[in-house]
């Protein structure tokens, strides 16, 4: 017998995949790409390259074998950041005082800096 999660995914009707989007460009090494779909299919290609690379700078000791914010990001310059962007928030909330800080979402892919020293000094 099947948990009933299982069932109900096996019972789900199948999902088209829809095409992505049609643009062009070019990645960080400058090569250029007709489409998405052709980036991602030279991306596929690569994959266990890519991987194997990671592992090799992580193994090789990564941020110089630090895990901090100042590792991570390495610009020294958070904490001007972090002023500026508090700055920010107060001047807007003083020119719309009946503006509700309640929920925020920090759509980043950092180390979580903005969350820890922005967002939950301000909201709620």
């Amino acid at each position: 017998a099947q948990p009933a999660a299982a069932a109900a995914d096996a019972a789900a009707p199948a999902t088209r995949r829809e095409p992505p989007p049609l643009i062009s460009g070019s990645d960080d090494a400058g090569r250029s790409y007709a489409s998405l779909e052709t980036l991602w299919t030279e991306q596929a290609r690569h994959h266990r390259e890519y991987y194997a690379a990671n592992e090799r700078w992580w193994d090789e000791d990564g941020y110089g074998g630090g895990s901090d914010e100042e590792a991570m990001i390495g610009d020294g310059g958070s904490e001007e950041d972090i002023e500026h962007s508090l700055r920010l928030l107060d001047a807007l909330k003083a020119r719309r005082p009946a503006l509700a800080f309640g929920s925020a979402l920090d759509g980043g892919s950092g180390v979580g800096r903005v969350t820890k020293h922005v967002l939950l000094r301000r909201f709620e």
